[in-house]
């Protein structure tokens, strides 16, 4: 996968790693459930104290971890693609090359707010100009 087609595909990877790390956490929180009791010591003093049980459904739990296994195998695979993405960027030819890159995709910022952050009088224009012309560039 080519600099070009990873940044298409980057900011849909930080979607989904964010909804899968929901889906895992909801997972696990799924098959966690409890019940509070209240109950007394066997001996003196007898003291009321709220009592945790936790109710474990063995069958439920299989199908829990193995769900869980499917979506922490997807989560590192796209975790990989970014890291990927991040290492190209990396390697890009100068200093404003990868600022423009990584203030676009991996921060998310607008054109204009990449333009801000660049600064020395730079236009979300030129900012645009000199994003896409690398792109046609290295497509050659």
């Amino acid at each position: 996968m080519n600099l070009k087609e990873c940044l298409v595909q980057y900011c849909d990877i930080k979607v989904e790693v964010k909804n899968l790390e929901e889906r895992i956490v909801d997972l696990e929180k799924d098959n966690n459930k409890y019940s509070i009791v209240q109950g007394s010591s066997l001996e003196p003093p007898f003291c009321l104290q709220e009592i945790k049980i936790s109710h474990i459904d063995f069958k439920k739990a299989k199908e829990i971890e193995k769900q869980k296994c499917i979506l922490d195998e997807r989560y590192f695979r796209l975790l990989e693609l970014q890291t990927k993405v991040e290492e190209e960027i990396s390697k890009l030819p100068t200093s404003r090359l990868r600022m423009i890159f990584e203030f676009r995709y991996i921060d998310n910022l607008s054109w204009q707010q990449v333009a801000w952050r660049i600064g020395n009088r730079t236009t979300e224009d030129s900012i645009k100009k000199e994003h896409y012309r690398y792109l046609e560039k290295i497509d050659c």
